[in-house]
């Protein structure tokens, strides 16, 4: 029977990010990723140096009883499953998905580097792509895609919102610009900078961007 590396399911939480800012949910967060080993020695050099995330380690868990695990933190009115990681689509397939969609709402969260297995993609109702390599090296189709999301300024000067916009093109889905929390600076002067910068770049964007919030650091929860 196959067993999934899950790292934690926690909640009832509040979505902090994008479309579903403020929506109550329960997040799946699988464990291991494609863009930074976990380690800290490896961090600066990875491609999320200002990642705040521990997917290392975990427990390794069969649909069933990752079913059974959300099912007791959503208390049976959270209506939604966040799935994220590290990176989730190393690990989310069909058959999973398939389990978790006949009891809840799944939105997934990637960095765009993995396909989306067509079982995923039938099963889950929103895929956001916060992207950490340039569009030319992101492999989740776009037809794939609900929201996109980068964050600003990102240290990679090639992933900006201008390039992101013009390989979007007519696309119509959620647009978004995040501030990056470092820690080493106010969060408040990070959002400024963000709308500051999305103004300035309005003339020359195609679609419709907003600026989205870290809201669950805003409020101080999980």
């Amino acid at each position: 029977m196959k067993r999934y590396a899950v790292k934690e399911v926690f909640g009832p939480t509040l979505q902090g990010e994008g479309r579903h800012a403020g929506a109550p949910v329960v997040f799946l967060r699988f464990a291991g990723c494609n863009a930074w080993s976990g380690h800290p020695d490896t961090k600066a050099s990875s491609l999320c140096p200002f990642c705040d995330t521990d997917f290392i380690g975990g427990a390794l868990m069969t649909a069933d009883e990752i079913h059974d695990a959300i099912s007791e933190k959503t208390h049976g009115w959270v209506r939604a499953v966040v799935v994220s990681g590290g990176e989730p689509l190393l690990q989310l397939d069909g058959d999973l998905a398939r389990v978790l969609s006949r009891s809840w709402s799944l939105w997934v969260e990637t960095n765009g580097l993995v396909q989306l297995d067509h079982g995923v993609r039938d099963a889950v109702e929103w895929v956001a792509c916060s992207p950490k390599r340039p569009p030319d090296e992101i492999k989740i189709p776009i037809g794939d895609v609900d929201e996109f999301k980068v964050l600003w300024p990102h240290p990679d000067p090639a992933l900006t919102p201008l390039a992101f916009d013009s390989w979007l093109g007519a696309w119509h889905g959620s647009r978004y610009v995040q501030p990056i929390e470092d820690g080493a600076s106010d969060y408040g002067d990070q959002m400024r900078e963000c709308r500051d910068a999305l103004v300035e770049m309005m003339a020359s964007l195609v679609g419709a961007w907003q600026v989205s919030l870290q809201a669950h650091k805003v409020l101080g929860v999980e």
